[in-house]
């Protein structure tokens, strides 16, 4: 089987070999898996772009792509575990870097479609935009 990130695959991956390629995946293909039609592809994007957050974070590094790329995902999400994870991937921006002020607005008009845990979550980094404001 051939595996394209934000395609689907001509028959279903085991969540072993799912988490596999997402963990041998370069930041595009992972940017890339947020499109996918699996929801747990997205989800697991999520949470390794998360790590990469956190490392461009710390390195005062250029996080731009990830956390629009993460934003336009949240927007459209419908999976409850799949929105969780990609808000708990921009949160680490409380955390680890500055919630850019771009942010506010798209999430503040996502939050009442969330499920309450991505919503636990944007509401920390609404918070967090709001005191630095």
């Amino acid at each position: 089987m051939t595996w394209r990130f934000g395609k689907r695959p001509t028959s279903r991956a085991s969540p072993q070999e799912l988490a596999s390629r997402i963990a041998a995946a370069t930041t595009s293909e992972l940017l890339a898996a947020l499109t996918g039609q699996d929801p747990k592809e997205r989800e697991l994007a999520a949470a390794y772009l998360g790590d990469q957050l956190v490392i461009a974070c710390k390195a005062q590094a250029g996080t731009g792509p990830i956390v629009d790329s993460l934003v336009e995902a949240l927007t459209r999400e419908s999976d409850a575990d799949a929105q969780e994870e990609i808000a708990h991937a921009l949160a680490h921006l409380v955390e680890y870097g500055t919630v850019p002020a771009s942010l506010v607005e798209p999430l503040q008009q996502r939050l009442p479609r969330l499920s309450p845990g991505a919503a636990e979550h944007v509401r920390d980094i609404l918070r967090d935009a709001d005191s630095r404001s």
